[in-house]
């Protein structure tokens, strides 16, 4: 099974493991994201930590996944995410959808709830202009041109 569910409160937490091209595994993702969707759960966390490899099928789930969450007034957190993965999702520009909604472990990324909870409601995010995103070892803003 590469895909890992976990209910902690009214938290769900998908595990991610292995490798995600697309296929049978994709499919088990998209099938359990929408069985929780259809049951109104609104705290989503993705862990990617086990995911090894992931190309842009499997990311184009989490992104619609997150949006899908955040037009019902619902939240994503994705957290866990490996170095080859964070590229993928920083050269796409795909890190911006989930702009403050990524954590670095998965108990940050619970706890991240709670955290925004207590401070009052959250700008939604998708009609905002968003931070460019920064390389993790210079700093730089990624895709601005010198």
């Amino acid at each position: 099974m590469s895909v890992e569910f976990e209910a902690r409160g009214d938290i769900a937490i998908l595990r991610l493991k292995g490798e995600f091209y697309g296929g049978k595994e994709t499919d088990e993702l998209d099938a359990k994201i929408k069985e929780l969707q259809d049951s109104g759960n609104r705290k989503l966390v993705l862990n990617l930590s086990k995911a090894r490899h992931m190309t842009t099928l499997p990311l184009g789930s989490l992104i619609k996944a997150h949006i899908n969450y955040t037009k019902r007034g619902a939240q994503v957190r994705l957290c866990g995410v490996n170095d080859r993965i964070h590229h993928v999702l920083v050269v796409t520009r795909l890190i911006l959808v989930f702009g403050d909604d990524y954590q670095q472990t998965e108990e940050e990324a619970i706890a991240s709830f709670a955290q925004r909870s207590s401070s009052g409601p959250e700008p939604q995010p998708m009609d905002q202009e968003a931070e460019p995103e920064r390389d993790r070892e210079s700093g730089s803003p990624i895709g601005t041109r010198f």
